[in-house]
């Protein structure tokens, strides 16, 4: 089961955030870098793993062991390099064969056209 928002303790508050906000969570061992498209990022003690079954499954895509992805900020795919470009410029590696990338990013963006938007729930 989903969630629409991601609760992040930081120092003395927990912030609510929309999911469809965040660009991507990068992993680090038994943390997790969250990556917001405002700029702001956030590093909580919990692992990826845990995460993705909390965020929504078709909006997000693990591209490797390290990177789960908001699919809607993906602008391109660099085959050669083995790179996401994300619309904010970060460029992160994917280790999934290029014909999984793909179908992972076209059902999840018809999926996502099904999905309400929570931006305004910041």
């Amino acid at each position: 089961m989903y969630t629409e928002r991601i609760l992040i303790p930081y120092h003395d508050k927990i912030y609510v955030i929309a999911h469809t906000i965040v660009l991507f969570f990068k992993s680090d061992n038994y943390y997790t870098h969250i990556y917001l498209s405002d700029g702001r990022n956030y590093v909580i003690s919990k692992s990826l793993s845990k995460l993705e079954k909390e965020v929504h499954d078709t909006q997000f895509i693990r591209i490797s062991q390290s990177f789960l992805v908001n699919i809607n900020f993906i602008s391109s795919i660099d085959k050669k390099k083995k790179e996401v470009t994300l619309t904010d410029k970060h460029q992160l590696p994917f280790t999934v064969p290029i014909k999984k990338l793909v179908t992972l990013i076209q059902t999840g963006l018809t999926q996502s056209s099904i999905i309400p938007d929570t931006t305004e729930l910041l």
